[in-house]
């Protein structure tokens, strides 16, 4: 038996705490919470909680150390065959999106990101709108590219370039040599198990 262990990690943005704990419950599970706390209030209030299995990837609540916005806090969950993007916004609300590993596009306010996930999807928000910014892609992701500004995510050797102006993936042909592969701004591989950050 692995004895409990809590770690925790906090955030702070527009003048709120946002605090994540993971507390180690065995061998391959993680109780994980987030809280939240106004400035000038006395007490935090749980907005999210669950117990995460591991997976093939590390289970937990993570900070990424490159946060989207300075108006709302991100945290990764990872765990139980998905990973989510957990948007806190300063009233304490939740916006949950498909989401791991990701990189942000600061010139168009975008975050691309990869899901860890039995059928890993890519999904594009828009960071002004917490939205979803184009459809799905129809291929199991591997890599995102750029070349200047277009972008490019590929996997089964196949490729699509997302269309700023429409808001889309479109199929092109894979020219990886050509491209320059995107660092992530959070890796979920670069996580352990159910600690914070």
């Amino acid at each position: 038996m692995i004895p409990s262990l809590a770690l925790a990690a906090a955030l702070q943005f527009s003048g709120a705490t946002l605090r994540v704990t993971n507390v180690r419950t065995d061998s391959s599970g993680c109780r994980s919470a987030i809280e939240f706390q106004r400035a000038g209030a006395t007490k935090p209030r749980t907005i999210w909680s669950a117990k995460l299995d591991a997976v093939g990837l590390p289970a937990g609540l993570f900070i990424p150390a490159q946060q989207p916005s300075r108006d709302y806090g991100t945290v990764v969950k990872s765990g139980d065959y998905e990973s989510l993007l957990l948007f806190v916004r300063r009233d304490g609300s939740l916006v949950t999106h498909p989401g791991g590993w990701f990189w942000i596009d600061r010139a168009h306010e975008l975050l691309f990101t990869i899901t860890a996930s039995d059928e890993p999807e890519v999904a594009v928000i828009d960071l002004r709108t917490l939205r979803r910014a184009g459809d799905d892609v129809a291929l199991i992701p591997e890599a995102f590219y750029r070349a200047g500004r277009r972008v490019f995510v590929t996997g089964q050797e196949r490729a699509f370039e997302f269309n700023f102006a429409r808001r889309a993936f479109v199929s092109v042909k894979p020219d990886p040599a050509h491209w320059t592969r995107v660092a992530w701004d959070f890796d979920l591989n670069a996580q352990s198990h159910c600690t914070s950050r």
